[in-house]
């Protein structure tokens, strides 16, 4: 039996749910883990955080190691957040295998905050180093996304779990290949200005006189007021809100153009988001941010790379819509989890 512990995720978390667990369910080993409530999702395995302390972080730290005590029967425990790892020492000394699986370069990302001060940066970075470095000397392993993250931590016994989709859910997927007249434009995930939405909205501003060229966004929005956010958008957009996976896998069969236009921060240009995948394997084309670490994108003709800030360039790109697609590499989670439980069952 596996436990999640988590303090800040969804329990219908692209990578903890949609990844981790539903692939050890398809391996019949169960889990249960623990989040922020979802309407989509009402599995047995999957407690909601309660409603008076879900926005109360100290107290959700502190609930996490009730509910990890609470099943202290089980065996394995997954952290899926950095200050979770204050616990690790307790679980390890009721001999607990315990797995850090590092969804973010935290490192990088934290202090590039736009809340921390510039003259606290270098030492917020040097904390959160000592801190993951001390902590993660008493899990048993770390998983993480990406080959640029597994560098902080120690080589034996950290493992990539790639962010990327499994192959049940794109077994029996097909691209919807009606209204070739129409253009439709996807963003999948987290809506704020930190992520770059305004370039998404000034982008479909752009393309108002292009009367093929719709745009379909979906996700949480986060640090903007809701209605201000809707009122914002151009007529040829529509926000459909937060979906499930059902319903993201309907969006992406009608989507020609996914984006993926992240600001150009460290932590950002070493990540490998589970969008860009989504995008990939269900044959969309992707229009992504101009990273080194993404220029798989344009080598294997999966999309095409810009400036997040070139709004011209990128809407001449999808006004031309001449792209040729790659549709026969994909890529898929399960043979990484494959590898990784051998080595949780070794150990």
């Amino acid at each position: 039996m596996i436990v999640h512990l988590n303090t800040t995720h969804n329990i219908d978390d692209p990578r903890i749910y949609r990844r981790i667990t539903r692939f050890f369910q398809i391996k019949k080993i169960d889990s249960v883990l623990i989040g922020r409530a979802s309407s989509a999702l009402k599995e047995k395995c999957c407690h909601a955080f309660p409603k008076l302390i879900e926005n109360n972080r100290a107290m959700l730290i502190i609930y996490n190691l009730f509910f990890a005590l609470k099943h202290r029967n089980k065996e394995v425990f997954f952290i899926h957040d950095i200050e979770l790892l204050l616990w690790v020492p307790i679980l390890r000394l009721m001999s607990k295998t315990v797995i850090y699986d590092v969804h973010e370069n935290y490192r990088d990302l934290i202090p590039s905050r736009p809340w921390v001060p510039n003259i606290l940066k270098l030492f917020l970075k040097i904390c959160i180093i000592g801190y993951e470095k001390f902590f993660c000397f008493f899990c048993n392993f770390i998983s993480c996304p990406t080959k640029h993250i597994r560098k902080n931590f120690a080589d034996k016994k950290t493992f990539i779990l790639p962010n990327y989709p499994l192959k049940k859910d794109y077994a029996d997927f097909k691209k919807n290949k009606d209204g070739k007249s129409k253009i439709n434009v996807t963003y999948i995930g987290s809506i704020s200005n930190e992520k770059g939405i305004q370039n998404i909205i000034e982008l479909a501003k752009s393309c108002l006189e292009l009367n093929m060229i719709s745009f379909h966004l979906a996700g949480k929005v986060s640090n903007i007021e809701l209605n201000d956010f809707k009122a914002s958008l151009p007529a040829n957009t529509v926000y459909l809100g937060e979906l499930n996976h059902e319903d993201i896998l309907r969006l992406l069969s009608k989507s020609k153009y996914g984006l993926c236009m992240l600001p150009s921060k460290k932590a950002y240009q070493e990540s490998m988001p589970l969008k860009l995948f989504e995008y990939i394997n269900s044959e969309t084309i992707v229009i992504a941010s101009k990273f080194i670490g993404w220029k798989f994108v344009e080598q294997n003709n999966h999309g095409a790379l810009f400036d997040q800030n070139n709004v011209l360039s990128i809407k001449l790109f999808l006004q031309k819509d001449n792209f040729i697609l790659e549709k026969n590499k994909k890529y898929y989670f399960d043979d990484y989890a494959e590898q990784f439980i051998k080595h949780i069952n070794y150990k």
